[in-house]
């Protein structure tokens, strides 16, 4: 994400980033050895045998478990070869931190945005197939503001998540509150 100097509004942060505390619930467990890196910000599963692993076309309203923060782990990795990783992930069995309850923020995928914007208390979709009919440039995995396809079977609405007001940044940051504990 680049930054500005003056600008007429402020970015409203990295994907994964708190938005709002105190009230926010964070559990720890470890990802789960044949999971792929779950990244800042992005949806997770909680599995039967208490771990995490990125979510994905099997993501499910029953297996959701909530938003992976940055909570200690630092965004950037450094080797001596340089920045290994500028985006931020938990790698498989790392202890990863997910937000059970609370505001974070998360970053809008391509298929929706563009059509509709969030609206403050509306339904956060996670995209679980791909629709080139409906959503041409979403990808699997992405948050959206699905209200054109939400009965089809492409996307899931996340259980507890909403837009918290609906304001998106030019970055495509946009925050979110989770209401209630879902499976932990």
């Amino acid at each position: 994400m680049t930054g500005s100097v003056i600008q007429l509004s402020m970015n409203f942060g990295y994907p994964g980033s708190y938005a709002r505390t105190p009230d926010d619930i964070i559990m720890n467990k470890p990802v789960n050895s044949e999971s792929s890196n779950i990244v800042f910000g992005s949806a997770v599963i909680l599995n039967a045998d208490n771990t995490y692993s990125a979510a994905d076309a099997t993501l499910t309203a029953d297996n959701f478990a909530g938003i992976a923060v940055r909570e200690v782990k630092q965004g950037l990795m450094y080797s001596t070869y340089g920045v290994i990783n500028e985006q931020g992930y938990y790698q498989a069995k790392d202890p990863c931190d997910v937000m059970l309850r609370g505001n974070t923020v998360i970053k809008l995928g391509a298929g929706q945005t563009d059509h509709d914007a969030p609206t403050a208390g509306g339904k956060v979709y996670f995209r679980i197939a791909l629709d080139a009919d409906n959503a041409p440039n979403a990808k699997v995995g992405d948050f959206e503001v699905a209200s054109s396809v939400e009965d089809d079977d492409t996307v899931v609405a996340l259980p507890n998540v909403v837009f918290t007001t609906g304001e998106v940044d030019a970055n495509g940051i946009v925050e979110v509150s989770i209401k209630n504990r879902n499976n932990n």
